[in-house]
């Protein structure tokens, strides 16, 4: 009963890094002179703030239990061998599954960054072999 609730765990934060590469941070876009909008912003950032760097601690922690709640199941039930032929299955779906998540993220963020339409992008090269300077003197972007 553990394990599966540990192996739902894993899913439910694989299905999130997913959803969450693949909605690339909304709220980046947002007008936020409206208050709500504000809030809605700043509650968004804060949930994928939170999530990006608590998940892999959890999902680490719950393969950590599915390996030990596995193992006690094995020993009692059945042989070595079938046990290592789970572990090993369960590793390489895992693996798959975090693949998956990877291709779909790359494939639906862009490489580079695209400034709206009221933004300045600045790209800065730093492995540069001179010193290079940057003025911007009296600039509008109206």
């Amino acid at each position: 009963m553990i394990r599966w609730l540990l192996i739902a765990l894993c899913a439910i934060i694989t299905i999130g890094f997913a959803a969450l590469g693949i909605v690339n941070s909304p709220y980046l876009g947002w007008d936020y002179c409206d208050p709500e909008t504000a809030v809605l912003g700043v509650a968004f950032h804060s949930f994928e703030w939170l999530f990006v760097r608590v998940a892999p601690i959890l999902f680490l922690a719950a393969i950590v239990g599915i390996v030990l709640t596995f193992k006690k199941e094995c020993i009692v039930n059945r042989s070595v061998s079938e046990m290592k032929k789970k572990i090993i299955g369960s590793i390489l779906a895992i693996a798959v599954v975090l693949a998956l998540v990877f291709i779909v993220y790359y494939r639906a963020v862009p490489d580079e960054y695209v400034p709206a339409a009221d933004e300045i992008a600045l790209h800065i090269q730093l492995d540069t072999e001179e010193d290079i300077g940057l003025l911007v003197y009296d600039y509008r972007a109206d």
